[in-house]
């Protein structure tokens, strides 16, 4: 398809594979470093992640459960390695599963917000962490698909 790129990794593909549920990769905070995750903040900071082989393997994108250093599950994020900021938090369920229904609800709901507040479709439609959608390259992918050539 035209401007179709490459999936998320760990996400599904489409809305017949919602009930799915994939085994995604852990990516644990280092001791004292969860507490701005746990209270809601959209960003972990590599030097706050314990980034042992294992998780500087993971590939840019791939969604990650993150852990907090006593091994509980605090959310879903999308993980970089090789970025300051490594883990966008896209929700704090940690069984969520990150797929074409939950992207549709999230950019759904920022399309009422908008409508709701602005009342002319001429709005920015999606600004990341304020509508949970924290992840660049989820974004920049939504643009491709939805601009002209």
């Amino acid at each position: 398809m035209a401007g179709e790129g490459a999936p998320i990794r760990g996400a599904t593909a489409s809305l017949e594979e919602t009930s799915v549920t994939l085994k995604l990769p852990s990516v644990l905070l280092k001791a004292g470093e969860d507490r701005r995750v746990r209270s809601g903040h959209p960003w972990a900071f590599s030097n706050e992640i314990l980034m042992d082989a294992e998780t500087k393997a993971l590939p840019a994108g791939s969604l990650v459960v993150m852990r907090a250093p006593g091994g509980q599950a605090i959310g879903v994020a999308t993980f970089n390695p090789h970025s300051l900021i490594a883990a966008r938090m896209l929700t704090s369920n940690p069984e969520a599963n990150i797929d074409a229904l939950f992207l549709g609800r999230r950019i759904a709901n920022a399309v009422a917000l908008r409508d709701k507040l602005v009342g002319v479709p001429y709005y920015r439609l999606i600004h990341a962490e304020a509508d949970g959608l924290t992840a660049h390259k989820l974004v920049e992918r939504l643009i491709e698909s939805v601009t002209p050539a």
